[in-house]
């Protein structure tokens, strides 16, 4: 009896001693979270992408269908993104033959995609130049030098859209993103990055758009997505498993777009405390392991003592 006065001592103690640890372990994600007060500011790593602007909005061209995928992997959140861009937009000019310059913002981060980009109307390969701009030299284009905008890249070509006819504007490029963690905005360094496209360029163009913008990310997944809303005119959002990650999926059907951007967003604390998060389930599991195998121990040990005094 002594003996197991004695277990049931050690097992108070060593419950006791249980309950300290998965209270750390709780307590662990809040720990991390900084009261400064840099946490009333997000700052952010904006790395947005453009459809196409032309550079007269006084005319009667129509962009009828944009096909847009973004293929994503995420090296690291906090440090690298390889990006495969396709986009394609079908262009109908309802009236006589004309020709204007047209344009695809992108931000700095992009600066690379020039080893790669390929340029096609209607199947064939024509001339751009890839401009770094700090000022639109074009008036319609200053509203995306605002906000995060103050650069912006430019691929800009001469395109000529035929009577009554559709015309096909292809784009192919990919891009590693380096994220740089130095830089800051005022006193904050960044809080955040998000990848974002900018379907309200569709605006630029005339009338309604059928447009299917999709962003497949492979490897970590974004903490949350923007951009859609049932109030302002998205009629399709869809997250969808696919091999090794998730495809975001926004869809319009025959309709004018009202958002401005949509994408995704790598918030850097919420992804910790998912990690830590994580942690702790695991510890936890671990813990029920072991204590499933002590007290299994001690019910073996105690039926041998019992088979021994009972002799």
């Amino acid at each position: 009896m002594n003996w197991l006065n004695s277990s049931d001592k050690i097992t108070k103690k060593f419950t006791i001693l249980l309950f300290s640890l998965l209270l750390s372990i709780y307590l662990l994600p809040f720990s991390s979270i900084n009261l400064s007060k840099a946490d009333a500011f997000i700052t952010r790593v904006d790395c947005s992408t453009g459809g196409i602007i032309p550079s007269n909005y006084s005319h009667d061209l129509m962009m009828t269908n944009a096909d847009v995928t973004m293929d994503i992997n995420v090296i690291d959140y906090k440090k690298e993104f390889q990006v495969n861009f396709e986009g394609t937009y079908t262009i109908y000019n309802p009236n006589s033959t004309v020709s204007y310059y047209i344009a695809a913002p992108f931000t700095e981060q992009f600066s690379d995609l020039s080893y790669s980009l390929s340029l096609k109307v209607n199947n064939t390969d024509v001339n751009y130049i890839i401009d770094y701009l700090e000022q639109a030299k074009i008036i319609e284009w200053n509203e995306y030098f605002y906000g995060y905008y103050s650069s912006r890249i430019f691929i800009i070509s001469n395109i000529t859209f035929q009577e009554k006819t559709n015309t096909v504007i292809e784009y192919k490029w990919n891009s590693t993103v380096e994220i740089d963690l130095s830089y800051s905005s005022g006193y904050y360094s960044p809080q955040e990055t998000i990848l974002i496209y900018d379907v309200g360029t569709s605006r630029s163009w005339n009338g309604n758009i059928t447009e299917h913008v999709e962003f497949k990310i492979h490897g970590r997944q974004p903490s949350s997505y923007t951009g859609y809303s049932e109030n302002i005119g998205s009629s399709s959002f869809q997250v969808i498993k696919i091999e090794k990650g998730k495809s975001y999926l926004w869809e319009w059907e025959d309709e004018i777009i009202e958002e401005n951007s949509i994408g995704v967003i790598y918030d850097y604390k919420r992804l910790a405390q998912k990690n830590n998060l994580l942690i702790i389930l695991y510890t936890i599991f671990f813990l029920v392991l072991v204590i499933n195998m002590i007290f299994l121990t001690l019910i073996i040990i105690k039926g041998i003592k019992r088979k021994r005094e009972s002799k």
